[in-house]
């Protein structure tokens, strides 16, 4: 199990330190893949005088000694596209905002590093959505040889990204059974695939049509590609991967998605379990317990309320993730960000217990 925590932003080194030795155990967890999660900047802010962070150089400087003091691997997030590869030189894995989450500038610089993607379903976005977000990452990052950076995945994770730097052959038979749709109906494809070395990110996603899918499939073998056209609006119109061939290539290519509730009305967030295995079916899924709890912009900061987390937590455990992510600290109520929606240290140790528990149980 993925296990991301840490204090919603960096308010001072000598937090940071605090907290970082008080989550060893985890690290040290039988089962547990952990990461150390800060934030440099909070960029999006409700009121222009919150707290935000120490910035960039500072925040990755601090993140970069918890790193090597305490081994952890680090999650922080960006917000503009130039910080992506600096921030990738410290962080094992980049966070792309909720608000971010369909920016493809923000994806694209993000997916041009070494760090494994972790994107955050936007509040204002269906599940059914996020397959767009993955896809402008995989289809960067299948231009380009990606290896994902040492320990920076789980070693379920690592087994799938090994062939990151495998042939077009490799990618074509990720994604064979593709399936097309038609006005009168849908229709199997037998083994469909992509076309040779793509000239451009557009092209990965594509699929050549073959004159006979099912003979090709009884021989199991790939179905040759056509030549490539450079006609955008054609690749564009190609059939997608199937959702089980999507969710590989995204383990291979270092995706995560991130359920963190959904809007309801105003001030208000609703989570639905249903989005779980929807978003399972293109990538990799973490549950963040403890945003799930906000509600956002109440007067000129966010609310929360932490008493609800071990329910959600145990809920999304019981429907199946491959990880969770908390934020923590020593005190919540006076915390500089997100206060009322994070857990203490004791409750976070509780809740991991828990979840421990119910994967386990049903055999997750």
């Amino acid at each position: 199990m993925i296990l991301i925590a840490g204090p919603c932003v960096i308010e001072s080194r000598e937090l940071i330190m605090q907290v970082a030795e008080s989550l060893r155990k985890f690290n040290e967890m039988s089962g547990v893949e952990f990461y150390f999660k800060s934030s440099f900047d909070k960029a999006n802010r409700t009121s222009i005088s919150s707290f935000r962070g120490p910035g960039l150089q500072r925040g990755c400087e601090i993140l970069a000694e918890v790193k090597e003091k305490f081994g952890y691997k680090i999650l922080t997030d960006i917000h503009e596209s130039y910080q992506a590869e600096p921030v990738a030189r410290v962080a094992d894995v980049l966070q792309i905002p909720a608000f971010l989450c369909r920016q493809t500038d923000l994806l694209v610089a993000a997916a041009g590093t070494q760090a494994v993607i972790n994107i955050k379903k936007g509040q204002f976005l269906s599940p059914q959505a996020m397959k767009h977000s993955v896809e402008k990452v995989l289809q960067t990052r299948s231009a380009r040889a990606y290896t994902p950076q040492s320990g920076a995945v789980s070693n379920d994770t690592k087994a799938a990204q090994n062939s990151a730097r495998s042939s077009d052959t490799e990618i074509c038979a990720a994604q064979n059974g593709a399936r097309s749709s038609t006005d009168s109906g849908s229709s199997v494809l037998g083994t469909q695939n992509s076309c040779g070395t793509a000239r451009d990110a557009q092209n990965f996603i594509h699929t050549c049509g073959a004159e006979s899918g099912a003979e090709n499939a009884a021989k199991g073998t790939a179905t040759p590609c056509a030549a490539q056209s450079d006609n955008k609006s054609e690749a564009q119109s190609a059939s997608q991967p199937s959702g089980e061939g999507m969710h590989d290539l995204a383990r291979r290519y270092g995706v995560w998605l991130t359920e963190r509730g959904s809007t309801f009305g105003y001030g208000n967030l609703i989570v639905d379990m249903r989005s779980l295995p929807i978003m399972r079916e293109f990538a990799p899924v973490i549950f963040d317990a403890t945003h799930s709890v906000q509600m956002p912009s109440i007067g000129a900061t966010s609310g929360g309320d932490s008493r609800f987390v071990p329910y959600l937590a145990r809920a999304a455990a019981a429907v199946g993730v491959d990880g969770f992510f908390y934020e923590t600290h020593p005190d919540p109520a006076h915390a500089l960000s997100d206060g009322p929606n994070m857990l203490n240290l004791q409750q976070l140790e509780r809740v991991v217990a828990q979840t421990l528990a119910i994967q386990k149980a049903l055999g997750f």
